[in-house]
């Protein structure tokens, strides 16, 4: 007697952290390949070195592959990265038509500029799915953030490391609703408060603020501070400084 679905699929499951038994499991039946994919696909993560071999092997038009990508990292080689022209996702906007479940975007080691508000649109396919937004050691302008923020209205994850804030070309939009949820502020100096600063209008309303090696003053004043702002549970990491001449590890 065949076992049903429902229990391989729970089989299956503790197969999770195991690729290749999962690309095993994939290829004993044909019922099994959505089962195994699910898992498989999970997770994706797209590199300077592995960007055109996964370009080649998946077709921009296979949702059924990429609708199962619940997480999506671009990350370049940072050795590369000088901060000037970085890396641009434009290679890969025709697939995201297809990221229908995704829930978790990181950027590390790319530009978000004029294009983001131009293209916005381009990231429907995940409006309403996304929750969680990564930018590490990333260019940023205030424009392209705000409207990546403002486009995905179930967002309560926003993690900001090492980024760069550079200067706009296009009209400064506001924020449509207070930052809700955690906010991650990593390595981000008094240079980028600029940034911080169209962050908090409206003041933000966040359950959990993140700080790691940053002058607190720069936050404090913007975030919770002056603009009333509020935060359930503050949280401070790494080496912390009141100012540019004292710090303290956390």
């Amino acid at each position: 007697m065949p076992l049903p679905l429902e229990l391989i699929d729970e089989i299956i499951r503790y197969l999770v952290h195991d690729t290749k038994s999962l690309r095993s499991c994939s290829l004993v039946a044909k019922s099994w390949i959505h089962l195994c994919r699910k898992w498989l696909f999970k997770d994706v993560t797209i590199t300077s070195g592995t960007q055109q071999q996964w370009l080649d092997r998946i077709s921009p038009t296979n949702v059924e592959i990429l609708c199962n990508v619940r997480s999506f990292t671009c990350s370049y080689d940072p050795s590369v990265w000088r901060g000037i022209t970085p890396h641009r996702i434009d290679s890969l906007y025709h697939y995201f038509s297809a990221f229908s479940h995704l829930e978790a975007l990181r950027l590390f080691y790319v530009f978000l500029g004029p294009d983001v508000p131009r293209q916005i649109g381009l990231y429907s396919a995940f409006l309403p799915t996304l929750t969680s937004l990564s930018i590490h050691r990333a260019s940023v302008t205030s424009s392209a953030l705000i409207a990546l923020i403002n486009y995905f209205p179930g967002l309560i994850n926003l993690d900001l490391c090492s980024i760069g804030h550079k200067p706009d070309l296009l009209p400064v939009p506001r924020l449509s609703r207070p930052l809700r949820g955690r906010l991650f502020i990593d390595h981000c100096s008094h240079i980028d408060r600029a940034l911080f600063e169209e962050l908090t209008i409206p003041p933000p309303q966040l359950d959990k603020l993140s700080l790691r090696s940053v002058i607190i003053p720069t936050f404090y004043d913007y975030i919770i501070g002056t603009r009333g702002g509020s935060v359930k549970h503050l949280q401070l990491l790494g080496e912390i400084r009141w100012h540019r001449g004292m710090s303290l590890k956390a």
